[in-house]
């Protein structure tokens, strides 16, 4: 996944009020399906923005995302 499928992904998600139940991780249905969990998308949108070089801080990820894992 690319930085910019996930961040799609979650700016639908907030923009919409819409709850994420399950998210793949491969293209193998249902063995590559998982339960969605905040800390995860946030995790993994850390993991790519550090992969394809996007420098981000502490507090700007904080700023960033805090609304996510406050609802969790």
């Amino acid at each position: 996944m690319t930085p910019t499928g996930l961040g799609g992904i979650i700016t639908i998600a907030i923009r919409h009020h819409l709850s994420l139940s399950y998210c793949a991780t491969g293209q193998r249905v249902p063995e590559d399906l998982q339960q969605a969990k905040n800390h995860r998308l946030v995790s993994k949108a850390v993991s790519l923005m550090q992969q394809y070089g996007e420098q981000v801080g502490k507090e700007t990820m904080a700023l960033r995302y805090h609304h996510i894992i406050s609802n969790h």
